[in-house]
């Protein structure tokens, strides 16, 4: 290290040395040892490429925990993956049954636990969430699913809370002969902060981003961190925003004018030169922060230069790192749509919408063996929920905040597609059902149900309900 350091520094002195001798170098010409431009060290041709390993968790901590833009699309990423709560969808089940097994996902803790998990992976590349039963043990973690329902001893209701733990509280276990399985489909692993080896048919084993198999190798089978794809990019825009008052102080020259043809008829051209040296080393200590009182020969004046581009550098920056976050400009950084016809609504949902069901396509599948457990204990283990326990998964969500104006405007493309089902000779509850179909956000429970369907029984006028019922009662 001290061999390397003493010729780094030889090196540089003799750039430094290169430079001054050379009166063709400029500051900021194409070739430049003092910025590294033309040389071996210019950024400009670091253009390979390498497998990323994983930033450490005290660095992706200190971004995440330090607050700002960082924590804000993280945020942004995870939390629109719940941002309605957590919902089901299956085969063969019904709204009734999805309904009560989110509301068990609230009750029992999952929804948090699966929130927590959805940060832990974006920080770090990775997550682990399992439950904890009534009667586990170091020994029954290790169990696999049949043999923990064999163990309960109740027939639903055995879940006591969720555990979420972040990719580096989780240590793989391998087997003495160590295969690609014990990193990419581990049967097992040992969580340090409780103490205990868990079966990872209990677990989701959350990877956001889903490596091939050299990276995925270099991971330990993890993902990498949200942050490896946009930091960079993140880093150059802060430091941008920075940047600027300096550049605007350099935007302005002073320089010291006066007629120097005495100076040198009377001392001749080395006093003259001299001379020149010691004025500009006394001018680097003056400027507007630091005034001074001067006695001097001649003119001082400034020379102003401007520089229209400092909008156009920051957008430049904030679109890289838009571009690599995967969240429009106008959303991150809540930019309003400008002229009095502007309207980008539509260009922002339909990007952030994208981003957000790219993420849950990877993240919702890791959950499957967590909802499995879940369903066992919401219906029983012997219940006929449980038979299909494997047939529900977590329903997309959209990821966009609808304002009182959209719902407005949803409702009222409901009630026009109703009518017109109606009018048809559709019945009123399969022409709701139908509009349900083509306008998701429209949710009827079951009261509202009945009391739409009541119709007749209530009293209603018979000829008034035989026409709000599409005229079936004359079938």
């Amino acid at each position: 290290d001290t061999k390397k350091l003493v010729n780094d520094s030889l090196s540089k002195a003799k750039q430094e040395l290169e430079f001054r001798n050379n009166p063709g170098i400029v500051q900021d010409g194409y070739y430049n040892p003092v910025s590294g431009i033309g040389t071996h060290i210019d950024p400009g041709i670091k253009t390979s490429s390498f497998i990323p390993v994983s930033m450490s968790p005290a660095e992706a901590t200190s971004y995440y925990s330090s607050g700002g833009i960082p924590t804000k699309v993280i945020n942004k990423k995870s939390g629109c993956l719940n941002l309605d709560g957590i919902k089901f969808e299956g085969k063969d089940w019904t709204p009734e049954e999805l309904t009560q097994l989110a509301d068990y996902a609230q009750e029992c803790g999952f929804a948090d636990a699966k929130a927590q998990a959805d940060v832990y992976a974006l920080i770090y590349g990775g997550a682990v969430v399992y439950p904890k039963f009534e009667n586990d043990s170091p020994i029954m973690t290790q169990k696999g699913i049949t043999e923990i329902l064999d163990a309960q001893n109740k027939e639903k209701d055995f879940i006591k809370y969720w555990v979420a733990a972040d990719r580096w509280n989780c240590v793989f276990v391998p087997e003495t002969n160590i295969t690609l399985q014990d990193y990419l489909y581990a049967k097992s692993i040992f969580v340090p902060l409780g103490g205990e080896r868990v079966n990872t048919r209990r677990c989701a084993m959350v990877r956001p981003n889903k490596q091939p198999f050299w990276s995925a190798i270099a991971q330990m089978g993890w993902s990498t961190s949200d942050f490896e794809g946009w930091i960079k990019d993140f880093e150059s825009y802060a430091i941008m925003k920075a940047s600027l008052p300096i550049m605007a102080q350099q935007m302005s020259l002073m320089y010291h004018s006066f007629p120097a043809d005495g100076l040198i008829i009377e001392n001749g051209p080395q006093y003259a030169e001299k001379f020149f040296k010691e004025n500009e080393k006394e001018m680097r200590t003056w400027s507007m922060l630091n005034p001074k009182a001067i006695n001097s020969v001649g003119e001082i004046k400034i020379l102003d230069r401007t520089y229209t581009g400092f909008k156009d550098l920051i957008q430049e920056s904030k679109i890289a790192f838009s571009a690599g976050c995967g969240i429009p400009e106008s959303v991150l950084f809540a930019e309003k749509p400008s002229g009095l016809a502007s309207d980008n609504s539509n260009d922002v949902e339909l990007k952030q919408s994208e981003t957000i069901r790219l993420l849950f396509n990877n993240i919702s599948p890791c959950y499957k063996n967590c909802i499995e457990l879940l369903v066992y204990s919401c219906f029983g283990r012997n219940s006929e929920q449980a038979k299909k326990a494997k047939n529900v998964r977590i329903a997309p969500d959209s990821g966009i905040i609808l304002s009182d104006q959209d719902k407005a405007g949803l409702g009222q493309a409901f009630a026009a597609i109703q009518g017109q089902l109606m009018g048809t000779g559709w019945p009123l509850k399969e022409a709701i059902s139908m509009a349900q179909k083509f306008v998701p956000s429209a949710e009827i429970d079951d009261n509202i149900m009945d009391a739409l369907t009541a119709g007749e029984g209530e009293g209603m006028n018979k000829e008034l309900w035989n026409a709000l019922n599409g005229g079936n009662n004359e079938l």
